[in-house]
């Protein structure tokens, strides 16, 4: 017999649609240790799994029988998944189509298990397409949340404020978020380095580059760009 014990932790992989966007998957996390533990004057035949810093009751049959699985904590509060669409007025109507149906599916996917990072990403990808990019905001605003230790969101984010909303101040924070989530992003260092470059710091954008080769030192695109500044 074995037991199921549900903790939260996620990692990523990369898809794309329209773009190059990163997407979420389950891990499992294995036991970290298991023994007998004295109760009083007599030692229990119970046996006991440590893991996570938390210890759990098993069988005395299968001592190893947890299993961590993923289990993200779900924020509050939660994107509407009922609002209407704002669609671009020159969709055209594949497009729209595309874009109706694959929303209608994961907004009930959602509704039924809002625990799901990678479905409320695939929703901002087709709000995306529908023109719709204050939708898009919301959701991968609140995948950050959902999910705040994974570059997807805040990448996802940042090339939208910068590229559509045309917020570079909020675009240059999420790229940073990205560099300090994970230092061997080159998309992170390219996107920020674009932000100061086209807003005329020129300095800032030569410090990130520095940086990112630091960090990436077999990175030819980091170095041709920082070449391009001297």
């Amino acid at each position: 017999m074995q037991n199921k014990i549900i903790i939260a932790a996620i990692s990523a992989v990369v898809v794309g649609l329209g773009g190059a966007y990163l997407l979420y998957t389950p891990q499992k996390i294995e036991q970290t240790s298991v023994g007998d533990i004295t109760k009083g004057s007599s030692t229990s035949s119970k046996k006991y799994i440590t893991s996570n810093g938390i210890t759990f009751e098993t069988d005395v049959d299968s001592p190893g029988g947890i299993t961590v699985e993923t289990v993200p904590v779900l924020p509050t509060p939660m994107p509407s998944l009922t609002r209407a669409v704002r669609y671009d007025a020159n969709l055209s109507v594949v497009a729209r189509d595309t874009a109706t149906s694959n929303i209608g599916t994961l907004r009930a996917s959602l509704a039924d298990d809002p625990r799901q990072p990678l479905q409320w990403l695939r929703l901002g990808i087709y709000y995306k397409m529908a023109g719709d990019y204050q939708a898009t905001r919301e959701v991968w605003d609140y995948v950050t949340r959902l999910a705040p230790k994974d570059v997807i969101a805040f990448n996802n984010l940042a090339d939208l404020y910068q590229h559509f909303l045309k917020d570079q101040v909020k675009a240059e924070l999420n790229w940073k978020k990205t560099i300090e989530l994970d230092p061997t992003y080159i998309a992170g260092y390219r996107g920020l380095y674009d932000v100061y470059r086209t807003t005329g710091q020129t300095e800032k954008a030569r410090a990130v580059l520095i940086q990112g080769v630091a960090k990436n030192p077999s990175s030819t695109e980091l170095k041709s760009l920082l070449d391009s500044l001297k």
